[in-house]
């Protein structure tokens, strides 16, 4: 997904989705669900989110375009 404006230091947690940020990588955020981890990545004002069940990644693209301006790339 790719942000129209970029955000370094937004906040982890994303409408009730709470995210631990990765002590590796300050760009990673690993969330543990019912069904397994959705895992984000951010990287300048492009977002990769990845993740098992379908589900879970179609309510975090659905939080994150009703939050931010942005275009899903696939």
């Amino acid at each position: 997904m790719d942000v129209k404006n970029a955000f370094l230091h937004g906040d982890t947690t994303l409408l009730g989705f709470s995210f631990i940020q990765s002590k590796y990588d300050s760009s990673l955020f690993i969330q543990r669900t019912s069904k397994g981890i959705v895992i984000l990545l951010v990287y300048v004002d492009d977002i990769v989110v990845t993740d098992s069940d379908q589900e879970a990644i179609a309510t975090i693209k659905k939080l994150l375009h009703s939050t931010f301006c942005m275009k899903d790339l696939g």
